[in-house]
C-alpha cells in the first residue's frame, strides 16, 4: 500500500471508531497494509473495524457512514467520492451522491448503511454531527493507525498472525452480560426480581440515541413494568413477534 491509501483507510477505520464509541461500542480498528480476504470474497482488505458489541440497525447505519464521512471531512477522499466540501449546507448532495455509489464501499460497509431502511438519511446526519464536533479526535486516531500501519509493512518480519475475520457488521445477535443489547432484545427467560428487570432496561435504554426509532419502544416496556404489569410474548420479545 501506498502512504496515501494507508491514510485513507486509517481515516476511514477511524470513522467507524468514533462511531463505535459515540454509542458507548467497543471496536477495534486497523489497517492491514499486506490485506486479508473475507469470507466468500476475493477482495483483500486493506482496513477493518472488528465491532464485538450488537449494534441495533440504526446503530449501525451511523457506523457505518461514519467510515466515508471520515474520509471528505479530513480531505482523504478516493477518486469516487464527491470533491466539494462537505458542510452542514452540503451534507444532503454529498448523501445523495454516496447513497448511489454504494457499491464502492465494502460489502460491509453498504450492508449497514441500507440496513437504516428509512432512517438512512437521519443516521448520515447523525454521523455528520459525530464526527465534525470532533475532528482533532479524529484525526489523532488515524494518524495512529497510518504509523502502526507503515511500521508493519517496512517491517514485514514482524507481522502478527491476525485473529479470525470478523465482519464489522454486529447486528446478529450476541448476548453480552450482564445486560442484552441486540435488536431481538427480550428479558431474561429466567425471573428476575422487579428491580433487576427495571435496571436491565434503563441500561439498554442509556446506550441508545435519542432519535433511535427503537427508543420508543423500549420505553413503554419500561413505563409498563414499573407499573407492575404483565408483559404479553410479543411486547417481551418484540424482534421475534415480526
Amino acid at each position: 500500500m501506498t502512504s496515501t491509501q494507508i491514510n485513507e483507510t486509517a481515516v476511514h477505520e477511524a470513522g467507524h471508531f468514533l462511531g463505535c464509541a459515540h454509542f458507548q461500542m467497543r471496536a477495534f480498528p486497523e489497517v492491514t497494509p499486506f490485506g486479508f480476504y473475507s469470507p466468500s470474497s476475493t477482495v483483500p482488505c486493506t482496513g477493518v473495524c472488528r465491532i464485538p458489541d450488537p449494534l441495533t440497525p440504526y446503530q449501525a447505519c451511523v457506523v457505518g457512514w461514519c467510515g466515508p464521512l471520515a474520509q471528505c471531512l479530513t480531505g482523504a477522499t478516493e477518486s469516487w467520492m464527491p470533491s466539494f466540501k462537505v458542510t452542514e449546507r452540503t451534507l444532503r448532495d454529498w448523501y445523495l451522491m454516496l447513497l448511489a455509489r454504494l457499491e464502492h464501499l465494502s460489502a460491509e460497509d453498504a450492508r449497514m448503511i441500507r440496513g437504516g431502511q428509512g432512517k438512512i438519511w437521519l443516521a448520515c446526519k447523525s454521523a455528520f454531527k459525530i464526527l465534525s464536533r470532533d475532528k482533532p479526535r479524529l484525526k489523532r486516531i488515524a494518524r495512529h493507525l497510518a504509523v502502526v500501519a507503515e511500521k508493519e509493512q517496512a517491517n514485514p518480519f514482524s507481522l502478527k498472525l491476525t485473529t479470525p475475520y470478523e465482519p464489522m457488521n454486529a447486528t446478529i445477535p450476541r448476548l453480552p452480560e450482564p445486560e442484552p443489547m441486540t435488536d431481538d432484545f427480550q428479558l431474561p427467560e429466567t425471573p428476575l426480581a422487579l428491580p433487576g428487570r427495571i435496571q436491565v432496561l434503563k441500561n439498554f435504554l442509556a446506550r441508545m440515541m435519542p432519535d433511535d426509532p427503537e427508543r420508543s419502544k423500549f420505553q413503554d416496556m419500561l413505563a409498563r413494568i414499573e407499573r407492575g404489569e404483565k408483559l404479553s410474548p410479543e411486547i417481551a420479545a418484540p424482534g421475534q413477534a415480526q
